[in-house]
């Protein structure tokens, strides 16, 4: 379905996109039916949500790169060998 390498391009673009659809909808809804209070909570919640997201694009990351290492050292190792 996807390519391995561009799985990371990938996640990170629904994780951007995503963010976005929430935000604006989040907002249209907010600014209609709710009070100062209500906003507040929603925003904060929305923050929180973008930041668990930018955590699981860096931890996507870091396993991608560590991934590579491992099959770099795997190679290395089984050509000495």
């Amino acid at each position: 379905m996807y390519d391995n390498k561009n799985l990371s391009k990938e996640f990170k673009a629904t994780v951007e996109e995503t963010k976005g659809l929430l935000m604006a909808t989040a907002m249209e809804s907010s600014v209609s039916t709710m009070d100062a209070d209500d906003i507040v909570t929603n925003v904060k919640a929305l923050r929180l949500l973008n930041r668990l997201l930018d955590l699981s694009c860096a931890m996507f990351e870091k396993q991608d790169k560590l991934m590579d290492k491992m099959d770099k050292a795997m190679d290395k190792y089984l050509k000495e060998n």
